[in-house]
């Protein structure tokens, strides 16, 4: 053997002996680490029932002669679901999810808007702490029909549909504005779906950023269902708008045609236009108009094609006119972004919104002054804000040199019967003249009465 022969057997065997040892090593620390793994504290199973557990249904009534079940009601938030709401309430996951998915069998859960009050009754879960049982869901998406949905066994739930009979009032609220339109009508219990409509009705006539103004007076006429039972009360249709503005008083009466058409027509028997809403957004202000402007973000001039209104993010933005949603997407530096085709020739498009209604898809229908999303802050802006444009064959164009279509006009019989219509409703409401009731007596208390 020679001796570089002797030096690489040398070697080789020094290496398998480091290797040995630290092998024998690696087994003892292993066998250490496992030890103390073994005497380590046990992290116990987490139940899948107590994760993120909402807290129980607060401000709830103790049933009586149910000790453990009580009764509560919950409004939804804009955004939420159903299982949202329920598990907010306190309820299980679980049990939320199969409500919901009995509900579908007679009501579909997208259509519960943010408002929806929800009646429901829930029990204690003996086995899960800080959960709820429900036992029993119900809700008015309709003003003639009741939503049920009711435990039936184990984690099952039964849904029907019950008929609503009730009797209808008319009520008549009215006020003078201060701060906006929306505010001082909601301050003197206006219904929510009653101010939109009327939004919608006044809306072609009057410009609510430019055209109303403190002082301003305000009159509503509308249905009020009392349901029997205790069940609730809710709105029905806007039959009377009464607006007094500095220039002109403007009234309109909610009539059906011999032909089925309904619409809201003035004293005369002219009906409302029904072309673009010139304000659509609930309120605000218009911050910017169409034209030439430096631009708030990028600091350079250029063209601004369309009509900015500031207001507080979360405000409901209304679609301007009947038509088809053809885009509901993020869209560059207009952030979230709606498009409505009205008919052949014109469009209008509503930018930076913060987020759309639940229920809206692109294809869907919908109608004049019907909300479609909520004022934001997306996209390229300095602030919440609405960007709402016209287009004409694709191309923005002002929108206040849009052309509303020809009013319905009602004459012989037809009229005739409207002014019956009218009078009868004026009789109860305690109406003498728009002009005299708008202009009457200053209004220190802006009140509702109801005329059962």
């Amino acid at each position: 053997m020679t001796k570089m022969q002797r030096i690489l057997l040398y070697s080789a065997g020094a290496i398998s002996g480091v290797i040995a040892i630290a092998f024998v090593a690696g087994l003892a620390l292993d066998r250490g680490k496992a030890e103390n793994l073994e005497n380590a504290p046990r992290v116990p199973r987490t139940d899948p029932d107590k994760i993120a557990m909402a807290p129980p249904v607060g401000n709830a009534e103790t049933i009586p002669g149910e000790d453990d079940r009580q009764g509560a009601s919950v409004v939804l938030r804009p955004g939420d679901t159903l299982i949202d709401a329920l598990r907010n309430a306190g309820v299980s996951f679980g049990e939320s999810f199969a409500a919901s998915d009995a509900l579908r069998g007679v009501f579909d859960p997208r259509g519960l808007k943010a408002g929806q009050r929800l009646s429901i009754v829930v029990r204690s879960d003996g086995d899960t702490q800080n959960s709820q049982r429900l036992d029993h869901l119900s809700f008015i998406p309709e003003t003639d029909s009741r939503v049920v949905v009711e435990h039936e066994n184990d984690d099952a739930f039964v849904a029907r549909v019950e008929p609503i009979e009730h009797d209808m009032r008319l009520v008549r609220s009215f006020g003078t504005i201060s701060q906006s339109f929306f505010e001082s009508a909601r301050g003197v219990g206006v219904p929510t779906p009653i101010l939109i409509e009327a939004y919608r009705v006044l809306g072609q006539a009057v410009d609510f950023q430019r055209d109303v103004a403190d002082g301003d007076k305000f009159a509503f006429g509308y249905e009020i269902y009392v349901d029997k039972g205790n069940v609730g009360t809710h709105a029905g249709n806007l039959v009377y708008i009464s607006l007094d503005i500095t220039d002109r008083s403007l009234t309109y009466f909610r009539h059906e045609t011999n032909d089925g058409f309904v619409s809201y027509f003035d004293e005369a028997g002219n009906s409302i236009a029904s072309g673009l809403m010139r304000t659509p957004v609930s309120s605000g202000r218009l911050s910017s108009s169409y034209g030439k402007r430096e631009h708030p973000v990028l600091g350079y001039t250029r063209m601004h094609k369309g009509l900015d209104f500031a207001t507080v993010r979360g405000t409901p933005v209304l679609a301007a006119g009947d038509g088809t949603v053809v885009q509901r997407r993020r869209n560059g530096s207009f952030g979230n972004y709606i498009r409505i085709r009205h008919n052949g020739e014109l469009s209008t498009a509503y930018a930076h919104l913060d987020r759309y209604k639940d229920t809206l898809a692109s294809g869907d229908r919908v109608r004049r002054g019907e909300v479609i999303g909520y004022v934001g802050e997306t996209g390229l802006t300095t602030g919440p804000n609405l960007h709402f444009e016209v287009l004409k064959r694709g191309k923005q164009v002002n929108p206040a040199r849009v052309a509303a279509p020809t009013q319905q006009e009602l004459e012989g019989e037809a009229l005739s019967r409207f002014q019956q219509e009218t009078s009868a409703i004026k009789a109860k409401l305690d109406i003498s003249t728009p002009a005299e009731n708008a202009r009457g007596e200053p209004v220190t208390d802006a009140r509702s009465r109801d005329k059962g």
